[in-house]
């Protein structure tokens, strides 16, 4: 009791080193997100300061090319002169003077810039201070991010620690981390020291509360055993009397010979017992038997009175035919029985796969009915697949482009239309190809169309492609094309209308090559490869400028 009383102030400790604990926990956070933003503030300010410097070095580096953009422009139009005169021509007028002789022509310097150059050395410039332009603004953004998050770091330093600046914070955030570590063990330690006292005085409650107990029941027990030592001794006085007096009335002279004797007196008593109760047993099973029987006479000759007499035999045969039909038929009852047990558990799964087998059906149909589709064979539906459905959308518009130039190489007969009416729904469609003839206006199938019509038809394609390509596919540009033969099935007319074609092609920066062995079309290239076969074996590579 006097540890227990000790221990009174336990609780009280407990709640009060909790309390601190959780003060403490709750100022450590502070201190560790005040760590974290002032870690985050330095990744601002080195992010601000790498854009910083990157925005110089571009700004830098864009001066420097456009100073010397600028003297190629001042170098070029200096040069002017000199490049005027290199296309004169005698007998032509001079664009400046409008003469046809040219007695003192200008001389271009050799290290003078050409236009191309003076505009790709001002587009560099531009273009390296549009970069410059882009990295001062994100200098100005992360500045201003670097400034906002600096003001919020400061407030809440000066909130947390009132005389810390950030230069120094991170010094004094670890020392105030390192005292609250050891202020948390301290008060842990002090937690963990009063929870084993309370413990100790909830073991010393329960102590007390059993010892009391047990020390109630000991005091009951002695006064209790007090009395009886009084009643006994009594009773023992009294026994010593009679015993005196007994000693001198004992037949036998000895304990162990008198014992002998009961012993012997007992056996037979038990035995004599036995016997007895086996005779009146078995006097009461005769007497029982022998009223049954009696009862049961008694019950048959009343029955017997007024009965005919009876063949046993015949009785007995018939008992017997008689048993074996009801032994046939509790088989027979068995097996069907069973029958019905298994047609019910049958009919029971049956019915369970039929409804499972109808939803199966249901949506077997929706799957195949979309399956059908996707896959372009619906039966009594135009056959034509998903993908098929897709890149007719892009078709529409290769062929849409691709009649620009038929329309011009056809001398404006023909023009291509996708095939949307398929002559019957057994085969596959979507992508065939029909030729609208406008001489005679008619439409009719592509496989109608002449050798150098078809030849046409597929250069139409293959720019329209082109053309289809360069528009929605952005920064693509397909700028050469190699035709390789096809023109020895043109008529005369067709092959001048494609060659025209394609030369107004390679007018808009476009390079088309052809590969051919038609004669025709030496007249009508300018710039050729000729390939020939030499006697002596292999081959001759020349190249004509006409």
């Amino acid at each position: 009791k006097e540890e227990s009383v000790s221990l009174e102030s336990s609780a009280e400790n407990r709640l009060k080193f909790s309390t601190e604990l959780e003060k403490i926990v709750v100022k450590e956070n502070e201190i560790l997100q005040l760590k974290n933003d002032l870690k985050e503030l330095k990744k601002l300010e080195n992010d601000y300061l790498l854009a910083q410097k990157e925005y110089v070095l571009a700004e830098e580096k864009a001066k420097s090319v456009k100073e010397k953009s600028d003297k190629m422009r001042i170098a070029f139009n200096s040069e002017q002169a000199g490049i005027i005169a290199e296309t004169l021509t005698d007998g032509e007028p001079c664009p400046v003077c409008g003469s046809c002789t040219h007695p003192h022509t200008a001389v271009k310097s050799e290290n003078a810039p050409t236009e191309a150059e003076v505009k790709k050395s001002e587009k560099e410039a531009k273009d390296l201070q549009d970069k410059a332009n882009v990295l001062s603004s994100k200098c100005g953004e992360k500045g201003g991010v670097y400034n906002n998050a600096k003001k919020t770091a400061e407030s809440n330093l000066k909130k947390l620690i009132a005389d810390a600046e950030l230069d120094s914070a991170e010094d004094k955030i670890a020392k105030i981390l390192d005292e609250i570590k050891q202020n948390k063990t301290q008060l842990k330690t002090q937690i963990t020291e009063e929870d084993k006292k309370l413990k100790r005085k909830s073991e010393l409650i329960e102590i007390i509360k059993d010892t009391e107990g047990k020390l109630n029941r000991a005091n009951e027990q002695i006064s209790k055993l007090k009395a009886e030592i009084s009643a006994f001794s009594t009773a023992v006085e009294e026994q010593e009397k009679q015993k005196e007096g007994l000693l001198k009335k004992l037949t036998f002279d000895s304990k162990k010979s008198a014992t002998a004797e009961i012993l012997k007196l007992k056996n037979t008593i038990r035995t004599n017992k036995e016997q007895a109760e086996k005779a009146e047993k078995a006097y009461k099973d005769c007497e029982k038997a022998i009223n049954d029987y009696k009862a049961q006479i008694a019950q048959l000759n009343e029955i017997l009175k007024n009965a005919e007499n009876v063949d046993i035999e015949d009785k007995k045969s018939e008992k017997s035919i008689l048993v074996n039909e009801k032994n046939q038929l509790a088989e027979k009852n068995n097996i069907i029985s069973q029958r019905i047990i298994a047609n019910k558990s049958a009919l029971e799964k049956l019915n369970a796969k039929s409804e499972e087998l109808a939803q199966l059906d249901i949506n077997w149909r929706e799957m195949k009915s979309l399956s059908d589709t996707v896959n372009g064979t619906l039966s009594g539906k135009q056959r034509m697949t998903l993908e098929t459905y897709i890149q007719t959308a892009f078709f529409d518009k290769i062929i849409s482009r691709a009649n620009v130039h038929l329309m011009r190489m056809s001398g404006g007969n023909y023009d291509l239309k996708r095939k949307e009416v398929v002559d019957n729904l057994k085969g596959k469609s979507g992508l065939d190809l029909n030729v609208i003839d406008h001489y005679n206006g008619t439409e009719r199938s592509v496989k109608s169309l002449s050798g150098g019509e078809s030849f046409i038809a597929s250069l139409s394609l293959a720019l329209g492609l082109s053309d289809e390509i360069q528009a929605s596919a952005g920064g693509i540009r397909m700028e050469t094309m190699f035709v390789d033969e096809g023109f020895g099935s043109l008529s005369e007319e067709t092959l001048r209308q494609a060659m025209q074609a394609l030369s107004s092609l390679s007018e808009n920066n476009r390079l088309v090559g052809i590969i051919s062995h038609v004669a025709e079309l030496r007249t009508e290239i300018d710039k050729q490869i000729v390939v020939t076969k030499e006697n002596s074996g292999g081959s001759k590579v020349e190249l004509r400028l006409n």
